[in-house]
């Protein structure tokens, strides 16, 4: 039994991968045209620090006395707020679209209107700063506390947003991955086990292929294209078997048929002796050689086809001629 891994699985696994890659390249190449300028949103690469600064605003969420909201912020949050001067956030009631005690009062009189219309998310700028790219970005989120609008303005930067950004959008459309993996998968099991049909047939006409019909050839027309190739190299490889196991029947053949004649001879010799136990030993090794010959005779003729198989033969004679 083969060891050797399913092509079906490897193919699904390459195309599990080929779907991830693609995701990660696509929200490069997307990331990269919204850097220059050639998204319908011009995007900077400030704006990819917001995944990681709305889990800091989550995570600085607890609940007062009277069971409300309010944000707490973290020693994390405290310390960007340290770093970067004009970072601002502000947490939103989904329902009631009121603001979480602690939230920045300027977001808060700026997006009370935008709130009012129920916007999942949103980029925003706010009054006195330029227009383009958005500074500000609002969405709805989870929270330990329920679902929550999140909004951060004025975030900056650092290397690691990168992995958070790709996590986030990874999270954001998790469906649709999980959706296109489950697809592609069901459409590589189909394909493969559909493309390799004809393979079986192949491999049916070779298991019926041995020593007696090295003639046989494999059609070309039944295999597809991408394994031509192979097919052409066994039917090759069958050519040269083929060459080699006639080369070794006609060297038995001549063998046998070239030390019958000094065996005959060597006999006839041996019969004229007069010493009888030398006789009788070299004609006993003479009788042994000749049966030895008439066997490889007998069995290139069977190899040749020239000899019938299925002739009966009566197994009671000679034990009985021996006594």
């Amino acid at each position: 039994m083969t060891t050797a891994p399913s092509l079906v699985r490897r193919t699904i696994l390459y195309l599990i991968l080929a779907q991830i890659a693609a995701f990660v390249m696509g929200w490069s190449i997307s990331t990269i045209l919204g850097l220059i300028g050639l998204r319908p949103i011009d995007l900077s690469l400030d704006e990819l620090a917001v995944p990681r600064l709305t889990e800091l605003v989550k995570e600085s969420l607890v609940l007062d006395r009277t069971g409300a909201v309010r944000i707490e912020p973290s020693s994390a949050l405290r310390q960007e707020l340290d770093d970067n001067g004009k970072l601002k956030y502000a947490v939103f009631d989904l329902a009631t679209g009121e603001p979480a005690p602690g939230s920045s009062q300027e977001l808060v009189a700026a997006l009370q209107n935008i709130l009012a219309i129920s916007s999942a998310h949103a980029h925003f700028v706010l009054p006195g700063d330029p227009r383009s790219p958005s500074l500000g970005f609002m969405a709805v989120n989870p929270t330990p506390f329920g679902r929550k609008h999140i909004a951060t303005y004025g975030q900056k930067f650092r290397w690691k947003d990168i992995f958070y950004s790709i996590e986030n959008e990874f999270v954001w459309f998790v469906y649709y991955v999980a959706a296109a993996i489950v697809l592609s998968v069901g459409t590589a099991w189909f394909a493969v086990r559909g493309g390799l049909r004809p393979l079986r047939g192949i491999v049916g006409k070779v298991a019926q292929i041995d020593v007696s019909s090295l003639n046989e050839r494999l059609q070309m027309s039944l295999a597809p294209l991408e394994i031509a190739p192979l097919i052409d190299a066994i039917n090759q490889a069958l050519t040269r078997l083929d060459a080699g196991v006639e080369r070794q029947r006609r060297f038995t053949a001549n063998a046998a048929h070239e030390l019958r004649t000094p065996l005959a001879v060597l006999r006839a010799q041996l019969q004229n002796l007069t010493e009888s136990s030398i006789k009788s030993e070299l004609l006993f090794e003479a009788d042994q050689l000749k049966s030895t010959v008439e066997q490889l005779l007998i069995s290139a003729r069977l190899t040749e086809g020239q000899a019938r198989l299925d002739e009966n033969v009566d197994l009671t004679s000679g034990p009985r001629h021996c006594f």
